[in-house]
C-alpha cells in the first residue's frame, strides 16, 4: 500500500495513524456508510475522512429516579478490586446511595470510584 503524502498528513491531523500505532481501535466506513472497526492490520485505502479513532464510550451518573434500579447489585472499587460492596438502598430525593459498607456517596461519586464486577463502568452510556 502506497499513501500519497497529502493522505498521510490528513491521517496524521485526524490523529489515525498515531492511534492506530499505538493500537487504539480504528473505525472505517463500511458500504452501509456506517463505522465499523478494523480487525487485523489497516489497509488505507479509502479517502482519509473515511477513517476516524474509535470514540471512547462517555457514561453520565445516574439521575434520582434510576438510582433505585441499583439497590441489590454488586460494585467494587476502582482503587481496591477486593473491597466489594452491595448497594443497599437509594435515597428517593436525592442523588444519594448507601453502600453496604456503611458508606453513602453520591451517583457521581459511585460513578468515579467504583465499577461492576465485570469491570464495566457504573453510569449511564451516553449515545454518541
Amino acid at each position: 500500500m502506497t499513501l500519497s503524502r497529502e493522505k498521510t498528513k490528513q491521517l496524521l491531523d485526524n490523529g489515525v495513524l498515531q492511534a492506530y500505532a499505538h493500537n487504539r481501535a480504528i473505525e472505517a466506513k463500511n458500504l452501509e456508510d456506517t463505522w465499523a472497526e478494523i480487525c487485523g492490520n489497516a489497509v488505507f485505502d479509502s479517502p482519509a475522512t473515511s477513517y476516524r479513532v474509535k470514540p471512547t464510550p462517555q457514561y453520565r451518573p445516574h439521575t434520582t429516579s434510576e438510582l433505585s434500579g441499583l439497590v441489590g447489585k454488586v460494585v467494587k472499587c476502582k482503587k481496591d478490586f477486593d473491597m466489594c460492596c452491595i448497594v443497599l438502598y437509594a435515597c428517593p430525593r436525592s442523588t444519594k446511595i448507601k453502600l453496604s459498607n456503611d458508606l453513602w456517596c453520591s451517583a457521581q461519586a459511585l460513578m468515579e470510584k467504583f465499577v461492576y464486577p465485570d469491570g464495566a463502568p457504573i453510569g449511564v452510556k451516553l449515545e454518541q
